[in-house]
């Protein structure tokens, strides 16, 4: 936030009466209210403080007044306080034409949620509904007399379908009014208003309104008197009169405003707002009387047969701490979404899928709002679009068709289709889709709200892409088809171009793809009719004519988008993305010419694609581009350059990409007919197969995650003529090479399942758990109730077993659950190893008890705890085999840990208790299988102890434990983790609260075998994705 930008007392004086007003507070908060300001200026070495300061020092003179009035007075005050801070602030900057930028929106908008959702002041609100259909909170009420003067109001539409009097829905203020967009869209429609006498011409009648007070509300003789054109802060009902004056109303613009943008209406402009009956939307608005007022600003409606309109203000059972959760939910959900977006953007999927997976949990909140389904289905949409680019098409189908089926929920002839498509899992097995062509347009919302249109374009677009990735063209091009005549459709209904720009885009990606199926269309005409070329040259001529509209759509994008966006933000997104789409087109209209064998048209296309690609975020797309280029010149004879390009160098030879996606992982990440035969070419120049990404991944590793077992094979046998090269000619290099792909195979197959069960399977539950991380961002990180965590972690081990029974694949990767009870370790007597047999296997029954459950030596087997030990290989006798020492060192500390966690949770009793240590848990005999499942096996685990020494930071195993420990405890709230500490003031030591801040950098660790390094360093990486 910017820290320039002042408040003097005098400014926040000015507004504590306003708020006062609104909040109808107690006059004893109101003094305290008061005194809290003027003792935080007074103890301020400067007249003017930001409003940081201001509410730092708020709260710091708030505790001075403590006891001096109830005990629900200080809070109160406070709150109020900080209110009053958020609204002058907002008052300052709009009076002085000062943007509001995202995050001051934020901090502001920090302030009114805690002022309405608090216990001791969110009573104190009122909420009424608005003539048009919102939900209003006054924040702020200065009146000039009986007009406004200053007016703040939060602003909720919810997805009810409330959306007011529609003969009603034009109108004007009196005061100049500025709204802030805190969550979702919308669209303002200005009009031009002018007298008429003549009733043909006539489109409106003016009407005037006046207001009765809330507190007529209770009033049995129900005073008319009490109903004026004085304007009430606090109302039961408005009343539009008929003046019989008529007019004609002509929309002269629309504009569309997103979350964080900000607009403005003069006095007396009449104006419409329309949100999608379905889809929620809030603002803060501010009425300032001092930036203009007209006396006479009335409201538009019928012409005849209405005398008068009185709108009820019954918010039903919304409340202002209700509607004020609803709103931040929905920020958080968009927030989830943005960063999901940007990182798919900049081809980091599993950060996406992260994200996504986040906004998807955060639905199930009871406080998110009742349009939780539409938000389901719009984060469907977003994953099945990240697993279309894992290559993994029938899942990505799958989340596809159930985000599309959601989407088009308001067209009613693709009802039946779509109770049978849910039958199926899907919309669309190959009958052209639900409509018909003509019909398009009445899938995509409700018309030009166009709530759901836009991302309906897009997803139908994406199952285009699978489509024809899985070599169902002609489903892909009636997906395309559909996808053209729908963005088309849009286009002919959105006559002021407010959302025109939008729909632009879907069409040109559309427009480019369609093409690409005609391309392949002919491919495959050509192959088996290729004595008969000339006359199947129709398809390919038509995709060249497609394709260059669509790079013609792009350049022309890149014109208007500077004119017509207002938004930063957006204007810098929408030109990346349609310079992508440019360099995507011109790539393929490489490919084209090649196919006509134009050379140097190909080349000419594919080098200008490479210079737009050179400064994308989206390392696939970059290599895409390199790809193309390089199979140009492949053809033109010019191997050498065109290696160059495939193995992403630089003229000198060097890497001018390190650690980024090559053409060949980014063919393998979305395998398909066309990009086996791209990766076969790859193979034959002999590209460079072994290279890593900036992820950490290669080639085989996308290939085996994509489960395709052609390009599987396609990047082996690349693999293979690499190291057959790097060996040379050795007598024994055959068995050389083929043991080092078989090893990389298998740790290609490991990470595989560390990504399906790490991400897909345990991450989920957790988040759902902890509340979507929405409710955990208001505790304390590492602050977990075990009881609380219990159940939770309950379920995390049954779906981590069930998962393991239930795949041979994952089970024969990854070690079971094992603990040992406390009480078997107690007794022991030192350290056990695997072959001790003391370890169990877990079963459900082990957990889920209730009663008193016993073996037959009467010890009881119900687990509820378990205690992950985390500790290092402290003996260095000479063909040690045990960890421990001689003196049981590390065994006798954890006895004393356990005993030292118990004291501190006594509701965790010895018997419950189970412990998690490698050296018992994991076969020794054959680690491997235990020590792949680590962090999942921790994960399951309820609390961690590090058992901390001077070295103990120092090893990598010991920080990956960390790391994961971290991560759980604090994103989700259901775990802790401790550390053991030695010290010279206690025998058994301490347990600590582990450093929860404190980072940790791999690369730097010490390993007793460095061919672990790879495998720390993914589980670096997969740690950080599961938070």
């Amino acid at each position: 936030m910017e820290n320039s930008f002042f408040i003097s007392l005098s400014d926040v004086l000015q507004t504590l009466p306003g708020v006062i007003a609104a909040a109808r507070a107690p006059e004893e908060t109101a003094a305290l209210a008061t005194k809290l300001m003027t003792n935080a200026s007074s103890n301020s070495n400067h007249p003017l403080q930001t409003i940081q300061e201001w509410y730092t020092a708020v709260d710091t003179v708030s505790t001075e007044t403590g006891g001096e009035l109830p005990e629900a007075t200080e809070p109160q005050a406070t709150h109020l306080a900080n209110l009053t801070l958020a609204v002058t602030f907002v008052r300052l900057k709009s009076r002085q034409d000062i943007p509001i930028s995202p995050d001051e929106l934020g901090y502001i908008w920090k302030l009114i949620h805690h002022a309405l959702t608090s216990s001791s002041t969110g009573s104190l609100f009122s909420a009424s509904r608005s003539a048009q259909g919102f939900l209003t909170v006054p924040l702020c009420s200065l009146l000039n007399g009986k007009d406004i003067d200053q007016l703040f109001r939060l602003h909720v539409w919810l997805p009810d379908g409330n959306r007011g009097n529609p003969d009603f829905a034009v109108h004007s203020h009196q005061p100049y009014i500025q709204a802030w967009i805190l969550a979702g869209e919308g669209t303002d429609h200005s009009f031009k208003v002018e007298p008429t006498s003549d009733p043909d011409k006539a489109t409106h009648a003016e009407y005037t309104l006046s207001w009765k007070p809330s507190s007529a509300q209770n009033n049995p003789s129900n005073d008319k008197s009490s109903n004026d054109n004085s304007y009430k802060t606090h109302q039961a009902s408005s009343t539009a009169m008929n003046t019989g004056n008529l007019v004609h109303a002509e929309c002269t613009a629309s504009t569309v405003h997103a979350r964080d943008t900000s607009y403005s209406v003069p006095a007396g402009q009449h104006h419409q707002s329309e949100i999608s009956p379905t889809a929620f939307h809030a603002t803060l608005c501010f009425f300032d009387s001092a930036r203009g007022f007209i006396r006479d600003a009335p409201a538009l409606g019928p012409i005849k047969n209405t005398i008068s309109h009185t709108q009820p203000r019954d918010p039903g059972n919304s409340t202002p701490s209700s509607l004020a959760t609803q709103v931040q939910n929905v920020r958080f959900w968009e927030d989830l979404i943005a960063q999901g977006q940007n990182h798919a953007r900049r081809a980091e999927l599993e950060e996406g899928l992260r994200c996504y997976n986040t906004a998807m949990a955060t639905c199930s909140d009871s406080q998110f709002p009742n349009i939780a389904m539409r938000y389901i289905h719009l984060i469907e949409g977003h994953i099945g679009c990240l697993y279309r680019r894992f290559g993994r098409y029938e899942a990505a189908e799958g989340w596809l068709l159930r985000s599309v089926a959601g989407l088009s929920s308001s067209c009613s002839q693709c009802a039946e289709r779509k109770k049978q498509a849910n039958k199926k899992g899907g919309f669309y097995k190959g009958d052209g889709g639900w409509c018909s062509e003509n019909h398009a347009s009445g899938c995509f919302g409700n018309g030009s709200g166009g709530d759901n249109g836009a991302e309906f374009i897009e997803f139908t677009g994406e199952l285009a892409v699978i489509y024809r990735h899985m070599n169902r063209l002609h489903d892909a091009k009636r997906m395309c088809e559909l996808q053209c005549s729908a963005a088309r459709a849009e286009m002919a209904k959105d006559k002021m171009g407010a959302r025109r720009l939008q729909f632009e885009r879907s069409l040109c990606r559309a427009v480019g793809n369609l093409a690409m199926v005609n391309y392949q269309l002919w491919q495959e005409s050509h192959a088996k009719h290729a004595d008969e070329e000339e006359e199947h040259m129709e398809l390919l001529n038509l995709a060249i004519e497609q394709q260059n509209e669509r790079v013609h759509r792009a350049r022309e994008l890149q014109r208007l988008i500077p004119e017509k966006v207002t938004d930063t933000a957006t204007r810098a997104l929408w030109l990346r993305e349609v310079i992508t789409w440019e360099t995507i087109g011109l790539s393929r209209l490489s490919l084209y010419h090649s196919a006509q064998g134009k050379t140097k048209e190909a080349i000419q296309c594919a080098r200008e694609a490479f210079q737009r690609t050179a400064k994308s975020e989206d390392s696939t797309v970059l290599a895409m581009s390199r790809f193309f280029l390089g199979r140009a010149l492949l053809l033109d004879g010019q191997r050498e350059e065109a290696l160059r390009n495939f193995n992403m160098l630089d003229a000198e030879g060097s890497a001018a990409s390190t650690g980024r996606c090559t053409p060949a992982m980014a063919f393998c990440k979305e395998p398909s007919a066309e990009h086996r035969e791209y990766l076969r070419q790859l193979v034959e120049a002999g590209a460079d197969m072994r290279l890593v990404d900036e992820h950490g991944y290669t080639a085989l590793d996308y290939a085996v995650f994509s489960g395709d077992a052609e390009t599987e094979g396609l990047v082996l046998e690349g693999m293979r003529r690499n190291l057959a090269s790097a060996f040379g000619e050795k007598p024994d290099q055959t068995d050389v090479v083929e043991q080092t792909l078989a090893e990389q195979l298998a740790e290609s197959k490991l990470r595989k399942g560390y990504r399906t069960l790490f991400q897909e399977k345990l991450r989920p539950i957790l988040l759902v758990a902890g509340n979507g991380n929405a409710a955990n961002q208001k505790r304390q990180p590492g602050t977990s109730s075990l009881s609380s965590s219990t159940s939770a972690l309950q379920t995390l081990r049954k779906v981590y077993t069930d998962t393991l029974s239930n795949d041979p694949a994952q089970r024969s990767m990854f070690d079971g659950l094992k603990f040992l009870r406390y009480e078997d370790f107690l007794g022991f007597g030192r350290l056990p190893r695997s072959s001790d047999d003391l370890a169990r296997i877990y079963e459900q029954s082990h957990f889920e008890s209730t009663d008193s459950k016993t073996e037959d030596d009467g010890k009881a087997t119900e687990v509820k705890y378990i205690i992950f030990f985390s500790y290092r290989w402290i003996n260095k006798d000479p063909g040690a085999v045990s960890p421990d020492d001689r003196y049981n060192t590390q065994y006798k500390r954890m006895i004393t840990a356990s005993e030292l966690f118990m004291e501190m949770h006594p509701e965790v009793k010895a018997h419950e208790l189970g412990l998690w240590i490698d050296f018992a848990c994991v076969d020794q005999d054959e680690p491997m299988k235990g020590v792949s499942a680590l962090p999942m096996i921790l994960a399951q685990c309820n609390t961690v102890i590090s058992l901390t020494d001077e070295e103990y930071y120092t090893r990598a195993w010991c920080s990956v434990e960390v790391m994961v420990a971290q991560t759980l405890a604090k994103s989700y709230g259901l775990h802790l983790w401790y550390e053991h500490v030695y010290d010279d003031n206690t025998e058994k030591g301490q347990l600590k609260a582990g450093p929860l801040d404190m980072g940790i950098v791999m690369a730097d660790k010490l390993l007793s075998f460095e061919r672990d390094r790879p495998k720390v360093l993914f589980l670096e990486r997969q740690s950080r994705l599961l938070g």
